[in-house]
């Protein structure tokens, strides 16, 4: 076991139990979209909590925020339950005053037996909350590595690799997928921004992954500048001049932006257009199956890739089982890219 999860380990078993009212557990915003305790509300009123809360020494959460919102709940829509069950305080768990901070980043962001991190933004700012203890990128990607899942056309694409074996195929991956979002976290905070946009579809400034290369090669030469000690704070010219380059190719319409998720409507009207020749045609394009006769069609790829996403957005199950003839290699291929 690495000396950081031994460190963990002894964090967690020299915790101890403890009673503290609801109003003195104090909580910020972890690495999660969302802490909505919602589902946990009928097991809570059903059996209880049966698993405590994680405090710091300060009284703030480290692990149980779900937990924490479904007490919430309850102490206002089952008050007669609350002050029966809880009548003496909510029984947490508190870890050492000398606890080391990137101990309870990591326990912050590894969340135990809560759901796993899912979205992109989730990731990111796993990322960036290791980051921020003095980890190396090594000691990121160990503690990271396991939530890190492939598609399973990425996966096939490393069992067939010519020169590697499929584990140093998958580590060499994985590092790459933590390098491209230590690039976007160590350049100027726009280039987070305009990720985080793309991600969530919202409007202004969305950069994808594949455009942030461009950006970290500017931001890189411009440090080369000693002079002028060009850095996250202190973009250069270069920088500025490859950000609005990006910006003018959003303009000329070259970037395809995440869609908005779809109403039901919309997409059943969609799954209309899948007998259609156009729509296969351009389904076997994205395939690499194409041919040239599929340019001639009105739809275009940009618009196909957004009803593609918006339909798995919408039902991934669906999506696989009842879709288009290819719809289940369509998706790990649109999957692939989202990963690269």
């Amino acid at each position: 076991m690495s000396k950081i999860k031994l460190e963990v380990q002894e964090a967690l078993n020299n915790s101890v139990e403890a009673i503290k009212p609801l109003h003195e557990i104090k909580v910020r915003k972890n690495v999660r979209d969302t802490w909505n305790g919602n589902d946990l509300v009928p097991s809570i009123l059903s059996v209880g909590l049966t698993d405590a809360p994680l405090l710091e020494y300060t009284g703030e959460i480290v692990r149980g925020h779900r937990r924490f919102d479904a007490l919430q709940q309850i102490q206002e829509k089952h008050s007669n339950f609350f002050l029966d069950e809880f009548k003496n305080g909510i029984p947490v768990k508190i870890l050492p005053k000398d606890t080391p901070q990137h101990v309870i980043n990591i326990l912050k962001v590894d969340q135990g037996n809560t759901l796993p991190l899912k979205s992109n933004i989730e990731k990111l700012n796993a990322v960036e909350m290791l980051s921020k203890t003095g980890l190396t990128e090594t000691e990121i990607l160990i503690q990271l590595y396991d939530i890190l899942g492939i598609s399973e056309a990425k996966e096939r694409e490393l069992h067939e690799h010519k020169t590697k074996s499929f584990e140093q195929a998958l580590l060499d991956h994985k590092k790459g997928w933590l390098r491209d979002r230590l690039w976007i976290l160590k350049m100027p905070d726009v280039v987070k921004k305009g990720y985080e946009n793309y991600e969530r579809g919202r409007e202004g400034l969305q950069i994808k992954m594949s455009e942030t290369k461009a950006l970290w090669n500017a931001f890189q030469e411009d440090k080369k500048d000693k002079e002028h000690n060009y850095g996250k704070t202190n973009p250069g010219p270069r920088f500025n001049e490859a950000l609005e380059a990006l910006k003018e190719a959003h303009k000329n319409g070259k970037v395809i932006t995440k869609p908005k998720m779809m109403t039901k409507t919309q997409v059943e009207a969609i799954h209309d257009k899948s007998g259609s020749k156009t729509f296969v045609a351009l389904t076997q394009k994205i395939l690499g199956k194409g041919n040239d006769t599929t340019n001639a069609y009105v739809l275009s790829m940009e618009k196909h890739i957004e009803y593609l996403e918006a339909i798995m957005e919408y039902d991934e199950k669906w999506f696989k089982n009842t879709f288009i003839p290819k719809g289940k290699e369509a998706k790990e291929k649109l999957l692939e890219a989202q990963m690269a």
